[in-house]
Formats: structure tokens, sequence, C-alpha cells
């Protein structure tokens, strides 16, 4: 599996994502920023959100990657996620490198 769990950088704790983030990490389909490039037409924040987590556990089920939470030390919160997804183009099995962080996190560094 291409995951992580329990590695830490020194700011940052990488563990498997759980429904018990779902409430802040809801706030990320909440900033119209998030959404900005995408080319499909949008659910409402809660119905993307659910659908986000379904697709990543489908993901851990299939052992194809999937995304880690990651947690700021100093407070526990969640900041984001990153991972990487196993992607089919052009019929050919290739590896996203994917993140995507709640806006307060954004331009950080």
């Amino acid at each position: 599996m291409l995951l992580m769990n329990g590695q830490q950088t020194g700011r940052l704790i990488f563990r498997l994502i759980n429904y018990s983030d779902y409430d802040q990490w809801l706030e990320f389909f909440k900033d119209p920023q998030t959404s900005r490039y995408w080319v499909y037409e949008k659910d409402d924040p809660e119905t993307e959100c659910s659908n986000w987590y379904a697709s990543q556990f489908e993901r851990y089920t299939n052992n194809s990657g999937g995304m880690n939470a990651l947690i700021e030390k100093n407070t526990g919160n969640l900041v984001g996620h990153c991972g990487l997804l196993m992607q089919n183009v052009d019929n050919n099995s290739e590896t996203e490198i994917a993140y995507s962080l709640l806006p307060q996190y954004r331009n950080k560094g």
C-alpha cells in the first residue's frame, strides 16, 4: 500500500484518514478557491466531502493508494491531505502525487 501512517516531519504527523476528520475537511469544500478549476459540475459541499471520503476509503480497500491526513503537531488540527494515487492514464497505470490543504494552511511554506 502506498500510504504513510505515523511518519513525521518537523511540523506534521502523517496518518490514515478517518471519518472523524469530516467536519474539519468540510471547510475545504466550502472554499470557492478549492473548486475554481474543476471541470465537472459540483454538488453541495456536504455531498462533495462525503463523496471524497468514500473515494479515499475505496482506494484503501483496493490498495490503489490514497490520501494521508496531515496533522499539525503543535495543535493536533487537520492541515490537509497528501498521498500517492494510482491513476489509469491512456491504459497505463501511473502514480499521481496529490495534496490538498485547508485554506488557512495555504501559502505557509
